[in-house]
């Protein structure tokens, strides 16, 4: 199966305008680079350490990111749109081809870029493989409310939270049309017409569509009428 697949990708290199300009590498390493990249994959989880403040130690939380299956042949380049900045990871800096990276920034949401390259041990050093993204949440200021104690599934009532800033006015109202049943549990309007009027608005919606229809179905239906009836005319019927 791997033969197969291998084979592919080199016939997809040689028959498309997809290549790697003026690379040293063969078609075949670049699929077998392609193969092995597919496995590098991205993920975070909230993790939590000690931290030491003059008035005493405490527990907070952090992202932790981590890139999994990198190999010796690549190196992963990863940038944030928080501060613009770029840290570069090769496999020596990885435990057993897992590379983790912590994230401290909470106040808002984060979009990472990561970029897998080729490694100097390869042929192809310096030549982009794969792009993985990833969004790490923000810390949500509505989190410790005395009203989201009871309502911890609502969306704006979590600790953290994928949604950009949101006023006070704002988190109220939907607060008010999650408890009275109008959006659901991430903010999304919940449809509670029945089925008759889904149908009304829909037609309603469409009338113009159903009236074009209606006026072809006609206009065929009297078409194909006359021509029979001619035809029983010409033959005295």
């Amino acid at each position: 199966m791997k033969k197969y697949l291998l084979l592919l990708i080199i016939m997809f290199f040689m028959f498309t305008k997809v290549s790697f300009a003026d690379s040293k590498c063969s078609y075949t390493e670049q699929a077998e680079l392609l193969n092995k990249a597919a496995n590098v994959k991205t993920s975070y989880e909230i993790a939590t350490e000690k931290v030491s403040f003059i008035d005493g130690d405490a527990t907070v939380d952090y992202f932790k990111i981590q890139i999994y299956n990198v190999t010796e042949e690549f190196k992963i380049s990863i940038k944030n749109d928080y501060d613009n900045s770029t840290k570069s990871f090769s496999y020596s800096d990885s435990k057993d081809g897992v590379i983790t990276y912590k994230w401290n920034n909470a106040d808002k949401v984060t979009n990472f870029t990561m970029e897998v390259y080729a490694s100097g041990k390869t042929n192809c050093s310096g030549e982009k493989f794969k792009t993985l993204y990833l969004q790490i949440p923000r810390f949500n200021e509505y989190y410790d409310r005395k009203v989201c104690k009871t309502l911890t599934d609502f969306y704006l009532c979590q600790k953290y939270i994928t949604s950009n800033l949101v006023t006070e006015e704002r988190f109220f109202e939907q607060l008010d049309s999650y408890q009275k049943g109008k959006i659901n549990n991430n903010g999304e309007e919940i449809d509670n017409r029945n089925i008759f009027d889904k149908a009304f608005d829909f037609i309603k919606d469409n009338k113009w569509y159903f009236l074009g229809g209606i006026v072809l179905i006609s206009g065929t239906g009297i078409y194909f009428y006359a021509k029979k009836s001619k035809k029983r005319r010409e033959l005295g019927l």
